[in-house]
């Protein structure tokens, strides 16, 4: 490990301060202490800003997603999208950086930071992929957090076009249509995600309550029955 000394006397080594920046980053994350955890935190991003400024092209590429990681667990989550994304546009297929930026996709979401979520996601699919998943979660978040539902089909078809088979896009479009007053399209929707998995019991609930606003209280009534059923 570069030491203080180190650092100080090789001050112009991007390998020195990326090392012991690094190091900084896992000493910090072993604190359960938040005020010491984050002052080590920024000490370590000290450096590393110091290494990427000290060669900013592709060499830096560690040094960013080192800063990244740094300012995950401090919950910077803005700061640390813009280090993983700075690492992606070095190298779109740098697979830490990747394996990170879907961290920071699960931890935005799971601490409802929607709009660092929906920023991430696009990054997601403008470095990884357009896959269906990414879609879907934007989607979702339009949807149900934002109520913004035009925002949230027109997502959520892409996420469709994607795959087509994936249940949880289905219900997610079953339910989003269904805030429009469409019932019908909405019904096609669950019908097709319930051939997938016939006993979710959520999906049984979403057309209970499709079929209750069709008027089919027959229909309506057998699902809720099979709700109950599956319900854990």
């Amino acid at each position: 490990m570069a030491s203080d000394a180190n650092v100080k006397t090789s001050s112009n080594s991007i390998k020195c301060n990326t090392s012991y920046g690094g190091k900084l980053i896992e000493s910090a994350e072993k604190i359960k202490d938040e005020e010491k955890k984050k002052a080590l935190t920024l000490k370590a991003v000290k450096h590393l800003k110091k290494a990427i400024k000290l060669y900013p092209g592709s060499k830096a590429i560690t040094s960013w997603n080192l800063m990244g990681k740094g300012y995950t667990q401090i919950a910077d989550y803005n700061n640390s999208r813009i280090c993983f994304e700075n690492c992606l546009k070095i190298n779109p297929n740098y697979p830490e950086a990747q394996q990170n930026m879907k961290y920071l996709a699960y931890l935005t979401y799971k601490d409802k930071d929607f709009p660092s979520c929906i920023k991430v996601h696009k990054n997601l699919i403008q470095y990884i992929g357009a896959k269906s998943e990414f879609y879907n979660k934007i989607g979702q978040i339009y949807g149900q957090h934002y109520g913004k539902i035009d925002s949230s089909i027109y997502y959520l078809k892409i996420a469709e076009k994607n795959d087509s088979n994936n249940v949880t896009v289905m219900e997610n479009l079953g339910v989003a249509i269904s805030m429009t007053g469409n019932f019908k399209l909405a019904l096609n929707y669950f019908e097709k995600a319930l051939l997938f998995e016939p006993e979710k019991a959520q999906l049984h609930m979403n057309l209970y309550l499709t079929y209750r606003n069709l008027g089919d209280q027959k229909k309506a009534k057998y699902h809720f029955d099979r709700y109950k059923k599956h319900k854990k």
